[in-house]
C-alpha cells in the first residue's frame, strides 16, 4: 500500500450494519457466514456485526523463533487484487463532530493506512471504507467494529477513552484495518482468540493485563481450553484481559513458527484449507495441545498465590 486517499462521501442518518452470523463447531472451530442457514443442524447461532476492539497501544514484542517445517503445503491461491488505487476513505459521518475532530481522524486514518507494522504481514486487496457511528450501533466495549470484507466502524474521537487515558486514534484503525487485512489474505473463518490475537500483535498492544493476571485466569479460570472458553462464555473474563491473553497467545505462536509461519497459515486457509487443518500442518499442534502448552508456558508467571 503506498498510497491512500481519505474523501468524505457524505455523512447523516445511519445505514444497517451488515448481519455477520458465527457458530462453533463441535471441533470448537468457529466459523462465520452473512446466511444463517449455513449453519450445521443444532449449532447455536449468533449474530454480529462486526468484532470489537477494546485495546491499549504500545510497542510491539519481536518474534524469536524460526518457522518449523510442514510436512506438505498445500497450493497458494492469488486473491484478484482491487484495479486501481487500494484507498482507506471515510464515507460516513453519522456523530456530530468539530473541524478539529474531523482533521484528527483524517490524519489518523493515514497514519494508519500507512503503518509499517501493518504493511510488515500484506497489502489491502480492497478499498475500506471508514464510518463514524454512534455507540448505539457499536455495543458499549465495541471503540470499532471491522465488518465483512471492507467496512470499518469507529467511535467518534471524544468517545474513546480507557482506563483513564485516550486511546490513540490511529492505532484503534490499525486494529480493526488488521482484521481486515486478514480477511482479505485468508478469510473469516477462524477462532476469535486468534483474531483479536492477530490484531493486538499488529497493533503493538501490550498494557491491556499483565502477565500475572494473563497466567492467573488462564490457568486458575480457563480449564482445559481457556481461549476458547473466555470469550465463548459470557463473563467468564474481563474482556481486557481476554485481550491481552489472545495477544500473548499470539506471541507464544510466533515464537513457536515464526511470522513466517502465521503467514503461510493465511496462505493455506486462502487455499482452502480450515483453520484447524492449517494450524495443524504449520504448527505441529492441534488446536486442544497448543492451549495445552500455552498455559503451561504461561506457569512461570503464576503468582505464588495462585498455586
Amino acid at each position: 500500500m503506498r498510497s491512500f486517499f481519505l474523501a468524505l462521501l457524505c455523512c447523516g442518518s445511519a445505514a444497517s450494519a451488515q448481519t455477520i452470523y458465527r457458530w462453533t463447531d463441535k471441533h470448537g472451530e468457529v466459523h462465520y457466514s452473512d446466511d444463517p442457514a449455513a449453519a450445521p443442524k443444532g449449532a447455536k447461532v449468533e449474530a454480529t456485526t462486526g468484532e470489537e476492539l477494546m485495546v491499549v497501544p504500545a510497542a510491539p514484542v519481536a518474534p524469536r523463533a524460526a518457522v518449523r517445517p510442514a510436512a506438505s503445503s498445500p497450493p497458494v491461491a492469488t486473491r484478484a487484487k482491487q484495479q486501481g488505487p487500494v484507498e482507506v476513505r471515510l464515507t460516513k459521518i453519522e456523530v456530530e463532530l468539530s473541524d478539529e475532530d474531523r482533521r484528527y481522524i483524517e490524519e489518523a486514518l493515514r497514519t494508519a493506512a500507512e503503518s509499517p507494522r501493518l504493511a510488515a504481514w500484506g497489502e489491502l486487496q480492497e478499498s475500506i471504507s471508514v464510518e463514524i457511528a454512534p455507540v448505539t450501533r457499536m455495543g458499549v466495549e465495541a471503540f470499532g467494529l471491522a465488518v465483512g470484507m471492507n467496512r470499518m466502524l469507529l467511535r467518534a474521537p471524544k468517545e474513546t477513552p480507557a482506563w483513564g487515558h485516550p486511546l490513540p486514534y490511529a492505532d484503534t484503525a490499525v486494529h480493526e484495518l488488521a482484521h481486515l487485512l486478514e480477511h482479505h489474505l485468508a478469510g473469516m473463518a477462524r477462532p476469535r482468540w486468534f483474531a483479536e490475537g492477530f490484531a493486538s500483535l499488529v497493533t503493538g498492544d501490550t498494557r491491556q493485563a499483565s502477565l500475572d493476571d494473563i497466567a492467573w485466569w488462564v490457568i486458575h479460570e480457563g480449564g482445559p481450553r481457556p481461549l476458547d472458553r473466555m470469550f465463548a462464555v459470557r463473563g467468564a473474563c474481563m474482556i481486557h484481559v481476554a485481550y491481552a491473553i489472545a495477544r500473548e497467545a499470539l506471541v507464544y505462536l510466533v515464537e513457536l513458527v515464526g511470522e513466517a509461519g502465521i503467514k503461510r497459515m493465511f496462505d493455506e486457509r486462502h487455499a482452502g484449507a480450515t483453520f484447524e487443518a492449517a494450524f495443524r500442518d504449520v504448527s505441529g499442534l492441534g488446536l486442544d495441545e497448543f492451549q495445552a502448552q500455552f498455559a503451561q508456558w504461561l506457569k512461570p508467571h503464576y503468582y505464588e498465590r495462585a498455586r
